[in-house]
């Protein structure tokens, strides 16, 4: 599934990846794409768990989260 991932900066990186996946392997994704070493995601405003599955917080196709900082 494509989920969006929105930067502060205005940036929108588009990446693909499975619903049963855990929120470790999109920060994971994330970060390979941005060259960083940490970033934070968060959905309707609340910070996502790195040990939960994407389809534990109903993230599916299309999905738009935050990313408050990418260091």
């Amino acid at each position: 599934m494509i989920v969006f991932i929105k930067f502060p900066q205005g940036q929108t990186l588009t990446v693909d990846i499975s619903e049963h996946d855990t929120v470790e392997a999109l920060f994971s994704e994330v970060c390979a794409e941005k060259n960083c070493n940490d970033v934070m995601l968060t959905l309707h405003g609340q910070p996502l768990d790195i040990d939960r599955k994407l389809s534990d917080y109903e993230i599916d196709e299309g999905t738009v989260l935050h990313a408050l900082e990418c260091n």
